[in-house]
């Protein structure tokens, strides 16, 4: 989406304003500004960088630990396409290892700020309400900033088999495929060699075998691999020339990741839980379910602390107290008189 950042002490002044494209990583619980774009913002006007006062470390997608420069006040300003535009005061970390210039995390979609979403748009509004309406319905509300969320990814593109294939049962196959010529394969070129082009299969069109949803890469159009899978007892046999599927080929790069996955052996492994963004405190907490975790997690985001599911309460202070009868015999009256 696009954003435009100042410092607090230019929230009024749009020429000391940049503008950028930031990317809504809902996997990502706090905000994080590369660096490079923060030094632009210090350049027009002063900003307070803050040193954490204990280390702390983002952990990337490859699981590497890279610690940030500290945290920061900073202005973000939306503006809607319905002309409606609005600003927040977010704190955010400065971060020099980071691919894209600007990382809107779930401190700030998770909040108040936000109404709603849909696949399409980021509704926002200034004041806290509640949403009970339909979405078509509040869609048309004319006092919140509608945001645009812009797609990385291209049309749909057909694909065929270069040559005929066997695909035996219950297995999985890579064929190799090529784009139609009426979709004008040239246009899929990647720009440059060292940067094949993205793409995901989306539909399979062959009857019992399923489509695999990776994420792939190509460099020349007349050779695509599709990932499938025969899920039936016999073999399945695809002619030459065969339209298979439609591919998702994305317009922007995408930063990909390689992994190798092996057999695990039990005796030697070690494995270590990572990248989680909620809490121990609430992702142990074996009295809530995932979906419960992950409203605690909210809440806790928007309010700041979080009390323990009353199961566990319960549970962590229960006691036993028994409870029978001693005798069935009925006690005699003891009376006593004065004079």
């Amino acid at each position: 989406m696009d954003i435009k950042l100042s410092s607090p002490t230019n929230i009024w002044d749009e020429s000391k304003c940049i503008k950028i494209k930031a990317l809504h990583d809902s996997g990502c619980a706090k905000t994080v500004i590369k660096h490079s774009v923060f030094e632009q913002l210090v350049a027009l006007g002063h900003i307070e960088i803050m040193k954490p006062e204990r280390q702390i470390v983002l952990i990337s997608c490859t699981g590497e630990a890279q610690p940030i420069e500290g945290s920061a006040d900073i202005i973000l300003h939306f503006e809607g396409t319905n002309g409606i535009n609005t600003a927040y005061q977010l704190n955010v970390l400065v971060h020099t290892a980071l691919s894209q210039d600007f990382l809107l995390g779930r401190d700030f979609t998770g909040s108040d700020a936000k109404a709603f979403e849909t696949n399409k748009h980021l509704y926002l509004m200034d004041n806290f309400d509640l949403f009970w309406d339909p979405i078509r319905t509040s869609e048309q509300n004319k006092t919140l900033c509608q945001i645009p969320l812009l797609s990385t990814r291209g049309p749909l593109v057909s694909v065929s088999t270069n040559h005929a294939t066997v695909i035996p049962p219950f297995q999985m196959s890579s064929i190799k495929t090529h784009i139609h010529k009426h979709d004008n394969p040239a246009r899929y070129l990647p720009a440059y060699k060292a940067s094949p082009t993205n793409y995901e299969v989306k539909t399979c069109s062959i009857e019992n075998v399923e489509a695999l949803p990776f994420l792939m890469q190509f460099e020349e159009p007349h050779e695509l691999y599709i990932p499938v899978y025969n899920n039936t007892l016999e073999d399945i046999v695809i002619e030459a020339d065969t339209k298979i599927a439609e591919i998702e080929i994305y317009s922007t790069d995408v930063d990909v990741c390689r992994m190798a996955v092996g057999e695990l052996d039990e005796q030697h492994a070690s494995i270590h839980e990572c990248n989680n963004a909620r809490p121990d405190f609430i992702n142990n907490d074996d009295g809530m379910d995932e979906e419960e975790k992950e409203e605690a997690f909210m809440h806790y985001l928007k309010r700041g602390y979080h009390h323990p599911s009353m199961t566990k309460e319960v549970e962590s202070k229960a006691s036993l107290t028994e409870i029978y009868i001693k005798s069935t015999v009925q006690c005699a009256m003891k009376t006593s008189m004065t004079n």
